[in-house]
């Protein structure tokens, strides 16, 4: 090899030599020391964050001269998590966490640590571990107060606040040793190094040899110790936190108690507050975590029953909230036990009006929200409103309203402005001026602060409470005032601008009930303005976009018109679209925003109409009408009842006279066979009317004039335009031939009357009648029967009775032309008699009010006679007392006599036979028959569809009204049978029941609908049938109609009902909801498929509403879950509830006693 390569060589293996030398420094020193606390003085020593974490510690310097510390305590000790002004602790929530095990990262001692004999030289052993000792307690984040300087001497380590003067002192003697520590004696090798007594308080820190059978003072432990020369001492260590001592060991502080210094003495007396707990051996009382309660005194807390919660970490009750109150299920509230209900959780909505609040300077970002930066009325003269959605589980959510400033839930900073000039931007974000609060008590609302991953938060505190006894008594609060608070706290240990600051502000109940106020809900009937009545008047909920809420009455924004802001109180609200931008957006009734591209939607020409869906101008559709350049009405809009029209209509054409249109939007019926029916034809036996002229039908008995110009029941010119068709009443009838009278009805054709349609019902003749409301069965007068007069007359100026002196009506044609209208008859009385002559051409008497008296020797002995009959021989007429003629035959009187009867009259018979009966009498016709000329010698069986009522009948008279006869034959009329009716005189079948309706009782002229729930579906029903479950009628149906997925309907209902939250109908024809089942949610009415619960949350029975949150150190990563999964050990939710995974924790080990 070269020399000069061996040269270069040797200069590297030296280089080597020298740099493992530089990084094994300590190789030679290195080692462990463990130390314990003996001594804390000074104000806050002994609870302060070093004696709770490292009253034992072990220190060990590594090959590289790092130091480390490790905590040998065994557990138990905690120290706050959360941070506030001293001042406001009370108002805030705890959170703790527990003391760490080793230190966050090492410290460099130096490069040559052991060498200096100086104890407080900076880059020494000693300064290492000062620095360590700063940092143990929150890992770096922030240096433990009062530690400055630090000395080893005489086998103790000496930990002050300053070098001359201290105030704060902590004192550690050490146990062990393994390196070499200026002022730490040593065992070659390793081993014990104790201190020798120097430096530390005899018969109190330490007895000497002599007197080492002595027992420590209480709150301390005694531990025999041998210094590497001389004699042994007793040390006396102060007993950890979280134990107490009697002077021979420490014993762990019972379950509900804690104790926060070290060296106690005894076991606590006094427990933990409710809402907290300690498991035995803590330091503190923890809170119990969201989802759990605790009373006074308690080793664990207790989780909420289902269905009930607890938000804020402490809590001593559970509750729900039904309507958006709360209710407590589970522990104490204000003092009272709470009663656990089955009561089902609800969501309800109140409402706060703020008043000026003049916010701290010194309680700034991040401790001051935005809502209240952004909010600017409430600085000044607040318009602000605060709308709270209370959920079932008692979490709520702050929505700002009513204020311009701050109400667009759309508003995101930096947006541009949807309707607004190009460039203008929103300056808030909604959702950052939303507020997550919780009921902490029935009359405490507090929030938390929010989770922000590893990194630290600060953020406002808010608080509602209802005002103390003591505020109503000074006039602080009043009525319905409540006391609403702000102020700062943080997870940040270094925080540095927390203040003793607080905004606080009155806010007034005007909606619902917040924290108790006021006692009685206002309620959906007194909602303030901005706000609107929910279906139930339970609550007032915050008035949405697109609408204005006044009186508690919602009302939305017109077309063109968009309202962004929550909580508008009036019309002035709703702003009209902008029509100077470009492109131009317009927008539909109750909107939020302008978001809907503007065409010019006022179609020019008649009959047409703007079509979303072509972007064009379309036809209005037969049965509706539009003018054209209609700015208030863009859209086709039916007819009118009484109108129709043709397609692409400017306007609706009145109904001509016999038609008629009884609901909106006819379309023109004219077909090629039928031209001039644009309107409904009214069934024979009817007219058409309008609403006006449809009197009832009604017998007239007052003497009301019945002239052509007032009464459609007198052959009135009745104009267009009819509404519903109306059956011509009792004494008239539909003249399908007399159309003359009907006029031009404007916008149709001259003379455009529909062929053989009735314009208005016509009066009876003289002579004839009708009874019953006209049909097609039923639309003709008929002869008033022989042996019957008219009992009522409707006539063309008065309506007159039997008897009446107004009007005589006579066989004198000018007479008879007024006696029309009969709609009601009666039998001729005794002594008198009617009759027709064949044809029906001539009655007999010519009035038919009136009946003709018996003459010529002949009587009438029964009323509703046809014919006189004559006396027989021997026998002379008579007249009863009240009867209108002779009615009965009375012998002869002395000296005088009558023949005997020569031939038969009609109405009897004389047989043919030569029989002894037939000799010297006429026989009467049987019921049921008739004979009607004289010298008859057999009577006819009544045809089909009539009868008489009793013997000797000339003819036979139609059935009545709901009653038939199906042959001709000598019985009688019968009833019409359940399930049909008669609705004629004369009939001789019957007509079955149609379709959706039915009669259960026999002789009836008309059936009755089915009611709503039932139906009938074939004709000649007795009685309807109900609807199955899942189906509806609204009545008179055939059928019945099927609900949709998300209703339901048990059997015989008349409307489908949505399904409630908690269930769900997942097909039409539902009888009834299903429970929402286990792992899914149904939040809303009328569900159709239930939702799977979202990770996070799980629903562990049938019927939830809504999935629950994961409890504290319980998580669940998928969706659709019914119970959530514990964490696994090293694992937890950091507090929090609702959670997809758990974050991985340091384990520290049980406490151990230390003797």
């Amino acid at each position: 090899m070269a020399p000069r390569r061996v040269a270069a060589l040797a200069v590297c293996l030296l280089a080597m030599a020298a740099g493992a030398a530089a990084a094994n420094e300590c190789s030679s020193k290195q080692g462990f020391l463990t130390m314990e606390l003996f001594s804390a003085t000074g104000t806050g020593a002994t609870s302060s964050e070093l004696a709770k974490c490292l009253s034992s510690v072990k220190v060990t310097l590594d090959t590289h001269c790092n130091v480390d510390l490790e905590s040998l305590s065994s557990g138990g000790a905690f120290i706050p998590s959360i941070f506030t002004d001293s001042s406001l602790a009370g108002d805030t929530y705890k959170q703790f966490k527990e003391c760490p095990s080793t230190s966050a990262a090492t410290v460099s001692a130096g490069t040559n640590p052991i060498a200096s004999t100086d104890v407080t030289a900076t880059g020494t052993f000693t300064d290492a571990l000062l620095t360590q000792l700063k940092k143990f307690a929150y890992q770096g984040a922030r240096d433990t107060a009062g530690l400055a300087n630090i000395q080893i001497l005489n086998g103790i380590v000496t930990v002050q606040d300053k070098q001359s003067g201290p105030t704060v002192v902590y004192k550690y003697a050490i146990k062990e040793a393994t390196m070499t520590v200026p002022g730490v004696p040593s065992v070659p090798g390793g081993g014990v190094a104790t201190p020798t007594g120097t430096d530390m308080v005899a018969n109190t820190e330490y007895f000497a040899n002599a007197n080492i059978g002595q027992t420590c003072a209480a709150g301390r432990y005694g531990l025999v110790v041998k210094p590497p020369s001389g004699a042994s001492i007793k040390v006396c260590f102060l007993c950890p936190v979280g134990t107490y001592g009697d002077g021979n060991g420490c014993t762990a502080v019972s379950a509900g108690k804690a104790s926060d210094t070290v060296g106690a003495t005894q076991d606590p007396v006094a427990t933990c507050a409710a809402g907290t707990y300690a498991q035995g051996g803590n330091s503190d009382c923890l809170p119990c975590p969201a989802g759990s309660f605790s009373a006074a005194g308690a080793g664990q807390c207790t989780d909420c029953p289902a269905g009930s919660y607890s938000w804020i970490p402490g809590s001593a009750a559970c509750y729900k909230c039904i309507n958006g109150v709360p209710t407590c299920m589970a522990g104490s509230d204000g003092g009272s036990t709470c009663t656990n209900n089955n009561d089902e959780p609800s969501p309800g909505y109140h409402v706060l009006s703020v008043s000026q609040l003049n916010w701290p300077a010194n309680l700034a970002a991040p401790y001051k929200p935005d809502i209240y930066a952004k909010c600017s009325s409430w600085a000044s003269t607040p318009t602000l409103q605060l709308a709270l959605e209370v959920a079932g589980d008692c979490s709520i959510t702050i929505r700002p309203i009513t204020d311009t400033s701050c109400s667009d839930p759309g508003a995101v900073s930096g947006q541009q402005i949807i309707g607004q000039a190009a460039g203008t931007t929103y300056q808030y974000t909604y959702n950052d001026l939303i507020i997550r609060a919780y009921y902490q008590t029935s009359t405490a609302i507090r929030t938390q602060l929010p989770t922000d991953g590893a990194t630290t938060v600060k953020s406002f505190m808010m608080a509602i409470d209802k005002p103390t006894p003591a505020e109503y008594s000074a006039s602080t609060y009043t009525g319905n005032e409540l006391k609403l608070r702000f102020w700062g706290a943080t997870d940040d240990v270094a925080a540095s601008d927390l203040t003793s600051d607080v905004a606080t502000n009155k806010v007034t109940a005007i909606g619902g009930t917040v924290v108790g106020l006021p006692a009685s809900a206002i309620d959906g009937t007194n909602c303030p303005d901005g706000t609107y009545a929910s279906d139930d008047d339970n609550y007032c909920t915050a008035c949405p976009q697109g609408h204005y809420c006044a009186a508690g009455v919602m009302t939305p924004c017109d077309a063109d018109y968009a309202n962004p802001l929550l909580g508008a109180k009036a019309s002035g609200a709703c702003t009209q679209c902008s029509a100077s931008l470009s492109p131009r957006f317009t927008s539909l009734p109750g909107a939020g925003y302008c978001t809907v591209k503007y065409f010019e939607r006022n179609c020019q020409t008649d009959g047409t109409y703007w079509d979303e869906s072509s972007m064009q101008c379309e036809d209005c559709p037969a049965g509706t009408f539009r003018a054209g350049n209609d700015a208030n009405n863009l859209e086709c809009r039916s007819c009118d009842p009484g109108t129709y029209s043709k397609a692409k209509a400017g306007s609706c054409t009145a109904c001509p006279a016999g038609q008629y249109s009884p609901s909106y939007g006819l379309a023109d019926q004219s077909t090629a066979n039928e031209p001039r029916l644009h309107c409904l034809r009214c069934p024979v036996g009817s007219v058409a009317l309008t609403a006006a002229e449809a009197l009832p039908a009604k017998f007239i008995v007052d003497n009301s004039v019945l002239t052509a110009t007032d009464d459609y029941r007198n052959d009135k010119a009745l104009p267009g335009g009819a509404t519903v068709c109306m059956a011509c009443p009792d004494g008239t009838f539909a003249d399908k031939t007399k159309t003359a009278k009907a006029p031009t009805v404007t916008g149709t054709a001259p003379n455009e009357v529909y062929a053989n349609t009735a314009t208005s019902c016509t009066l009876c003749p003289t002579g004839t009648y009708r009874i019953g409301d006209a049909s097609p069965m039923n639309n003709k007068c008929n002869p008033i029967p022989a042996g019957y007069k008219a009992k009522t007359l409707l006539v063309g100026t008065t309506a007159i009775g039997a008897g009446a002196t107004e009007l005589v009506c006579t066989s004198n044609d000018a007479d008879k032309a007024k006696c029309k209208g009969a709609f009601e008859i009666e039998a001729c009385g005794k002594g008198t008699v009617s009759s027709w002559n064949a044809g029906f051409i001539e009655r007999t008497p010519g009035a038919p009010t009136t009946c003709k008296s018996c003459t010529n020797n002949e009587y009438a002995p029964r009323p509703g006679m046809a014919k006189c009959l004559a006396c027989r021989g021997g026998t002379k007429p008579a007249t009863s007392n009240g009867a209108g003629g002779p009615d009965y035959c009375t012998p002869c009187d002395a000296g005088y006599f009558r023949g005997a009867l020569t031939a038969t009259q009609a109405g009897s018979y004389k047989a043919a036979d030569g029989s002894a009966d037939s000799k010297d009498f006429c026989t009467q016709c049987p019921m049921n028959s008739y004979a009607t000329r004289i010298g008859a010698t057999g009577c006819i069986d009544c045809p089909r569809g009539t009868e008489t009522q009793d013997e000797g009948n000339t003819e036979c008279t139609a059935c009545a009204v709901g009653y038939y006869k199906r042959t001709g034959g000598r019985t009688s009329c019968i009833e019409a049978e359940a399930g049909t009716f008669v609705n004629t005189t004369g009939a001789f079948t019957t007509t079955p029941c149609p379709v959706g309706t039915f009669t259960d009782k026999a002789g009836q002229d008309s059936c009755d609908p089915c009611p709503a729930g039932q139906y009938a579906n074939t004709r000649g029903s007795q009685s309807c049938k109900t609807c199955p479950a899942g189906t509806i009628s609204i009545g008179q149906a055939a059928t019945c109609k099927s609900c949709t997925a998300g209703f339901y309907a048990p059997a015989g209902s008349g409307i489908c009902s949505p399904c409630k939250p908690g269930t769900f109908a997942d097909a039409a024809r539902s009888g009834s909801c299903k429970r929402c089942p286990k792992g899914k949610q149904c939040p809303t009415p009328a569900m159709k498929v239930p939702q799977d619960c979202p990770a996070g949350t799980f629903a562990a029975k049938d019927g939830s509403s809504l999935c629950t949150p994961c409890p504290v150190n319980f998580f669940q990563a998928s969706r659709g879950q019914t119970k959530c999964t514990p964490c696994a050990p090293n694992y937890n939710t950091r507090g929090q509830t609702g959670q997809r995974a758990c974050s991985l924790v340091r384990v520290t080990g049980l406490r151990r006693s230390q003797l």
